[in-house]
């Protein structure tokens, strides 16, 4: 039996290869920054025993694993405005700065929905495993455990933990860096989504699953 032709782009370039040259630059980028961003959490559970500092080391760890060794896929999105959104939806929270806000009820619920939060994007991850990425891709399809909650369980754990510390250290720049992420996560959602539902298999899952991010609302 013959193999099937490829497409070849204007320069004579296979989409596998074009695919794979992609996929190798985001994980060099997103290695070195996970490295330096490690790194700082590492520093905070040394020096000051942060309990939330080892929880989202624990989370980003994982994340850095599951770019080393996740899925290679020819379905990758070469769009620079998906890429753009990709990148500016993850390195912004890392803008946000802690308060001195006086411990009130308020904070100490705070608090708590951080370590929901955390909690829910490691067991997202689990369930998620080496189909994880960045940049909007397709590399199968999962649709157990918070899969079967929200289409983006991942990027709703990040949510309450967002909003969590926007709760736990009010400011003006803390609001602002939570209203900016989210104007480049929701369009972030919508680019993933235009991608995976060129898949069948996820269209239909879309049906059963009808909620994006955040369960009865959104």
């Amino acid at each position: 039996m013959s193999a099937t032709p490829e497409t070849f782009d204007a320069h004579g370039t296979p989409p596998v290869r074009r695919a794979a040259v992609a996929d190798f630059l985001e994980k060099c980028v997103l290695l070195g920054f996970y490295a330096v961003f490690l790194n700082q959490m590492l520093g905070a559970v040394v020096d000051r025993g942060s309990v939330s500092a080892a929880l989202i080391g624990v989370s980003e760890t994982m994340v850095l694993l599951l770019i080393l060794f996740r899925k290679p896929t020819d379905r990758l999105s070469r769009r620079p405005w998906d890429w753009f959104l990709a990148f500016a939806a993850t390195l912004m929270p890392l803008m946000f700065r802690p308060t001195d806000a006086p411990l009130t009820s308020i904070t100490q619920t705070a608090v708590v929905m951080c370590f929901v939060g955390i909690c829910f994007q490691i067991i997202s991850k689990l369930y998620l495993g080496r189909r994880f990425g960045m940049v909007a891709a397709h590399r199968g399809l999962c649709s157990t455990g918070p899969y079967g909650l929200v289409r983006h369980p991942i990027y709703f754990g990040y949510l309450i933990t967002h909003v969590a510390f926007v709760a736990a250290s009010p400011s003006a720049w803390n609001l602002v860096i939570l209203l900016l992420t989210y104007a480049a996560q929701i369009p972030r959602i919508f680019a993933e989504e235009r991608l995976l539902r060129t898949d069948p298999e996820y269209a239909a899952y879309c049906e059963v699953v009808r909620r994006r991010l955040v369960p009865g609302l959104f």
